[in-house]
């Protein structure tokens, strides 16, 4: 079963109210697991571009880091398998290799991590750290599917390398399928063989066990 979650944007909500609402979307699910017919120990989170951040937050952080209000506070807010199409996962070096694009890209990216942080990294660099998921990984992330076209001229494919990078070093299982000749957002052939990657990633990950018993023949 998929969902499609929906948060508030910048600048009337900035962050962290996508991530808390993403959180809260996740406390929802497991509240209502019964009635949504899903495992709530096994729960994915999947985003392209800017969704692929949040997945990664999801996947690294819970409510310790990130006060969520609201209701169902007795379920977690963790997800157990992540997948990231193309994230921006190191907001501040996203920054400073924006710098280096052409105007376009340059200006749109500067204007968007603006209204979405409140400021240039220079005025408020704390928050671009903080909006990182590669600053809470550790041993209990999430396994965690990254996909990223190698000629991604808008996210750099050093985020989903620099952060595979970070993941291993932590010990965590993580997955990153480079596609080779595709720019941002690519699509066709190419994607979804993608996704067809990405749902036995997942298929392994979040098996319910009530499958895995059958196909045990208890």
């Amino acid at each position: 079963m998929g969902v499609a979650i929906t948060y508030g944007f910048a600048p009337k909500h900035p962050f962290p109210a996508q991530v808390q609402d993403s959180k809260c979307a996740v406390r929802w699910l497991r509240a209502h697991a019964p009635q949504c017919k899903i495992d709530k120990e096994h729960i994915g989170a999947f985003g392209f571009s800017a969704g692929g951040n949040l997945a990664c937050m999801l996947g690294a952080t819970d409510g310790k880091e990130f006060k969520v209000s609201g209701g169902n506070a007795e379920q977690s807010d963790r997800v157990q398998a992540v997948v990231s199409f193309y994230g921006m996962l190191n907001l501040p070096e996203f920054d400073r290799c924006s710098k280096k694009m052409p105007g376009v890209e340059s200006s749109m990216i500067g204007y968007s991590l603006t209204r979405y942080l409140g400021g240039s990294r220079e005025q408020c660099g704390e928050r671009y750290v903080k909006a990182s998921p590669g600053s809470y990984v550790g041993k209990d992330t999430a396994p965690t599917f990254l996909v990223h076209g190698t000629e991604d001229k808008l996210v750099p494919i050093s985020q989903s390398r620099d952060y595979e990078a970070r993941l291993k070093k932590n010990g965590v299982d993580v997955t990153l399928l480079e596609v080779k000749g595709e720019r941002h957002n690519f699509g066709g052939e190419a994607e979804q063989k993608a996704l067809k990657a990405m749902f036995e990633f997942l298929d392994k990950r979040l098996k319910r066990r009530a499958d895995a018993e059958r196909t045990a023949g208890k």
